[in-house]
């Protein structure tokens, strides 16, 4: 009688990413947390798991958001322009939001454009269902990006406090809500141009 033994593939791949994690989380000890300046200088060599967990910036200071409504970003399939503003979700900076960084400028994508790209998937998975186009409506894709903002909002987790009646709101435009205190992603968005200057400099030199 054979005995099925526990496959050894997947607690082996479990294992190398445990690793990995660790790794770069060690990597990252020398960044202060919530922000992604660092405070001492760790060298990596950008080669399969050896990168640093965040794209380094400048210090980003608070600055106020007051949340409102807004006769923009509608969900109306023949609303042209409110398509073309979620479209711009995606084109706000230079390198559709992807940074090269190392010596051969391997290609990361920051995770707040992650999150703006799921976004515009999810509109367009509302207002143009099933089309597998720019705005990548796809149910699988839907699916893929709520997942994703379901995570990433659980890990960074603002601890902010608004009104309790927000379900009260009449949602009309102009509307506003609670002020909000963020980080001044102006900063983010400077380095983020001044990356891919750095890198479109490079690639006319060697290329």
């Amino acid at each position: 009688m054979w005995l099925h033994r526990p496959p050894v593939v997947f607690p082996a791949f479990v294992a190398i990413n445990v690793l990995l994690a660790a790794w770069r989380l060690w990597s990252a000890s020398s960044l202060s947390w919530g922000s992604s300046a660092p405070t001492n200088q760790v060298y990596h060599s950008y080669v399969s798991g050896d990168y640093p967990m965040y794209f380094a910036v400048p210090p980003m200071g608070p600055v106020a958001m007051s949340l409102h409504e807004t006769s923009h970003y509608w969900m109306d399939p023949n609303d042209t322009i409110s398509d073309k503003e979620w479209g711009t979700t995606l084109l706000y900076t230079p390198g559709y939001g992807r940074v090269r960084l190392g010596p051969e400028h391997r290609v990361f994508v920051v995770s707040y454009f992650h999150q703006l790209h799921c976004l515009r998937g999810i509109q367009g998975g509302i207002v143009f269902p099933g089309r597998d186009e720019e705005v990548r409506g796809t149910y699988e894709h839907v699916q893929h990006c709520l997942n994703y903002l379901r995570q990433t909002f659980l890990c960074t987790a603002a601890d902010m406090l608004e009104k309790g009646d927000f379900m009260e709101n009449s949602f009309e435009p102009g509307t506003l809500g609670d002020d909000l205190v963020c980080q001044d992603w102006e900063v983010l968005l400077r380095a983020m141009r001044d990356n891919y200057d750095e890198f479109v400099e490079w690639n006319q030199k060697w290329n």
